[in-house]
């Protein structure tokens, strides 16, 4: 049907902080983490390669709240992020700052992590992720950000000997981001007959084409390799 359900359960007291009134906490974040989780904590390698762990509803976005009480402008915090189209993304988690320093705290399950999505800041959304990305730079004092599990799906595309891809790319970490989708093409015909939740966009991710797995780099050089046949890739979305 191609619609989209949010869930997000009531929130649950962390065991080691509090949100309620009166409670007199250190200065540090705090967990207003919701009960529907992507991840199964209980999984080998559950902190290192969290899109291979997932499961539930390809259509429900799944989001989740932490709180952070006392933040200072200067304070880092602590992981690397990704801009493209409509998506802030967490591409790295540091030693040091806000984020880390929650998950040292956290249940396993409650972790930010890479391939989450930034959603909203102290309640402020923007489909502009400059502005998004100000408003995580310049929050202070009480600050609680809004995050998205990310979502897997598998674009197949047909590339036939007189067709292109499509697309242009830039190149991530460990993934490429649309640039440009062209109005033929490869690409093209996938988005006609996809649903709303599978779309190939400028807010895509693709960590995976052919079942080759790698550096930004590394995935374009497979992208320009292709031969025509069908092409598998491997998405992340945000849905939300």
């Amino acid at each position: 049907s191609g619609s989209v359900e949010t869930r997000q359960m009531e929130p649950q007291t962390s065991n080691l902080l509090n949100w309620g009134e009166g409670y007199s906490e250190p200065r540090g974040p705090t967990s207003r983490f919701t009960q529907a989780h992507v991840y199964n904590a209980e999984d080998e390698g559950f902190d290192h390669d969290p899109l291979h762990k997932q499961s539930g509803d390809p259509d429900i976005a799944v989001t989740f709240d932490v709180g952070f009480r006392g933040k200072s402008p200067d304070d880092s915090w602590g992981c690397g992020i990704s801009s493209a189209g409509e998506v802030l993304m967490i591409t790295d988690i540091l030693p040091q700052g806000c984020i880390p320093q929650w998950n040292s705290l956290c249940d396993p399950h409650e972790r930010v992590r890479c391939w989450d999505r930034i959603l909203a800041v102290s309640g402020k959304r923007s489909k502009d992720t400059k502005t998004l990305l100000s408003h995580l730079k310049n929050a202070k004092d009480d600050v609680h950000v809004t995050f998205e599990r990310p979502r897997l799906f598998e674009a197949i595309l047909t590339l036939k000997t007189d067709y292109k891809l499509g697309m242009e790319f830039n190149m991530g970490p460990e993934f490429l981001t649309i640039k440009n989708l062209e109005s033929e093409g490869a690409g093209f015909e996938w988005n006609k007959h996809a649903v709303a939740t599978k779309l190939l966009t400028t807010s895509t991710r693709i960590y995976s084409v052919n079942g080759q797995e790698g550096t930004g780099p590394e995935l374009l050089k497979v992208v320009q390799g292709l031969k025509p046949g069908l092409v598998h890739l491997q998405v992340v979305s945000w849905i939300a």
